[in-house]
């Protein structure tokens, strides 16, 4: 028998350390990294049994296993921890932003968009050529007896699965933070894995996921991750603490209360965006008229702002836990760290 944990619906280019955990693709699996030749054979089979859905690419998948263990020895769930977490956070940071930031829409972006759904990390016992899988969670079923080496036995991707072939890779620096932020057990580390929570669940690819949804559940990821209470106007202004560089510049800003009463406040872009995002958000939880205006801010739909700025301010808690690398650019990582040698000379 063979315990073999898998990645089935992700793409790595190499193997991809993070922490105490590797993934090796599904085509680089060599027999070394498993205890035999018998064991390979069940890993190999196995993830034949998702290829086998025309919808996986063959370059698609990868294992699961200890960086000092084999492909086949048994890992608990528990011992993964936060594994998904971190990892299908730095998919997720990888996914195109230009047209949220006002640039050109990339032609081939859809190509390019990771999802939820993509990251799923699963455990399949393997033995005497037979495997079994489990489908849905409130509601489950089993489907046993798969054998592995019959040409029409396989295990059925998500409904709504994408396989975003040009999609990019990780950032290490990023998934090695969060890794390492995640080992605290701090109440700042658990609101951080927490918001990233919300996050996954807003990138579900399923559409009985309304979009008015998913502004609610982005919503709650800020709110979770700001810890300033429920006050729009403390939660705009730890935001924009958090993001300095978002629209800095302050200017008078009137909106009409819930009442119709005139409301006037001075703010930055930034927080006039989180204003405007926090008031759709209510009307939606109240169940109030929501207008196609309302879902949009200029001319830029709120989800995919939120979804950025969400990503952006994850990424400066991160930092502000000791990993001040992770916002930046790779190519401001260059200079700050020439900056720090320069400095510490």
């Amino acid at each position: 028998m063979a315990f073999v944990v898998a990645a089935p619906y992700v793409r790595f280019q190499e193997r991809f350390r993070v922490g105490p955990w590797e993934f090796i693709p599904y085509s680089d699996l060599q027999v070394a990294d498993t205890p035999g030749q018998a064991e390979y054979d069940r890993a190999q089979g196995l993830m034949g049994l998702y290829h086998r859905s025309r919808r996986i690419p063959d370059n698609f998948g990868c294992f699961v296993k200890r960086r000092t263990g084999l492909v086949g020895e048994e890992i608990t769930f528990a011992q993964l921890g936060s594994l998904r977490s971190v990892v299908l956070f730095g998919f997720l940071d990888r996914n195109p932003v230009d047209r949220t930031l006002g640039g050109e829409e990339d032609p081939n972006a859809g190509h390019k968009i990771w999802t939820s759904d993509n990251f799923l990390i699963v455990g399949h016992r393997v033995e005497h050529g037979f495997a079994a899988a489990r489908y849905g969670a409130m509601s489950q079923s089993l489907v046993a007896g798969l054998r592995l080496d019959d040409e029409h036995a396989e295990i059925a991707p998500p409904a709504e699965l994408v396989c975003p072939f040009m999609g990019l890779q990780p950032d290490p620096v990023v998934t090695d933070a969060l890794w390492r932020v995640s080992r605290l057990r701090t109440p700042e580390s658990r609101r951080i894995l927490r918001a990233i929570d919300w996050l996954d669940l807003a990138w579900r690819n399923t559409p009985s996921v309304s979009q008015e949804m998913r502004i609610v559940l982005l919503k709650s990821g800020f709110e979770t991750l700001l810890d300033v209470g429920e006050r729009v106007d403390d939660q705009r202004t730890a935001l924009q603490a958090l993001l300095p560089k978002a629209a800095p510049k302050r200017r008078m800003r009137r909106w009409l209360g819930r009442q119709g009463q005139p409301v006037a406040a001075v703010m930055t872009d930034l927080e006039w965006w989180y204003t405007r995002f926090a008031h759709l958000r209510n009307a939606i939880a109240h169940g109030e008229v929501i207008t196609g205006s309302l879902h949009r801010f200029g001319h830029t739909y709120h989800l995919w702002i939120a979804e950025l700025r969400l990503r952006q301010a994850i990424k400066e808690s991160i930092a502000n836990q000791g990993f001040p690398l992770v916002p930046l650019t790779p190519w401001e990582r260059v200079v700050a760290q020439a900056l720090a040698a320069v400095g510490g000379t």
